[in-house]
This record gives structure tokens, C-alpha cells and sequence, in this order.
């Protein structure tokens, strides 16, 4: 999927608000909780739903971590895919300018 980061989120054509929310919920709940002490019933009340609205989008809590760790993979793919690495090059010190101007001539 295709996200950027800032201000404005985007979120890929076809993807449900209320996915998205899921998962941003989700992932706080993952990481300030655990995976072990994180609890539907907890996600689907912080998101302002009910367990079986949560349930119709993951199956389960594993489906539901599964989905939020391939989300942030994705991001931060497609982050790391827009960094532009500068090319840097190593000068040797010339003895004299005559030296300096053989080396790169």
C-alpha cells in the first residue's frame, strides 16, 4: 500500500476508513499493551465499535496483529523507497598541485 506520513495521511484507493482506524487503534493497543495483554474487546471499545464489526474485519486477534505489522512494513517500505541517497566521494589530500590536477585530470 501507498502512505505517506505527515499532516495529510493517504490512504490507497479501496481501503476502508474504518479499517484504518482498526489498525491504528490496534497497533497503540499492541505496542503500549503487548500482543498477550491486548484484547478485541478492548480495540473494538477504544474505536468506538462492537466486537463483531472489528470480528468482520479480522478474523482474530493473531489476523488482526498479522494485518497491522504487514501495514507498518509497508509504510516504512515506501518510505525508505523515497529516500534519495547522496552520492558521496572521498578526496586524497594532494602533496602539490601538481599532484592534485593528475589525479583528477
Amino acid at each position: 500500500m501507498n502512505w505517506s506520513i505527515g499532516r495529510c495521511l493517504t490512504m490507497p484507493a479501496g481501503t476502508s476508513v474504518r479499517r484504518i482506524a482498526i489498525l491504528t487503534v490496534a497497533g497503540r493497543t499492541f505496542l503500549r499493551q503487548g500482543y498477550a495483554d491486548a484484547s478485541m474487546d478492548g480495540i473494538a471499545a477504544e474505536v468506538g465499535g462492537s466486537k463483531s464489526t472489528l470480528y468482520r474485519y479480522f478474523p482474530s486477534k493473531a489476523a488482526l496483529f498479522a494485518a497491522y505489522v504487514e501495514e507498518i512494513g509497508t509504510l516504512t517500505w515506501s518510505i525508505l523507497a523515497a529516500v534519495q541517497v547522496e552520492e558521496k566521494r572521498t578526496y586524497v589530500a594532494a602533496a602539490t598541485t601538481a599532484d592534485w590536477d593528475s589525479r583528477i585530470g
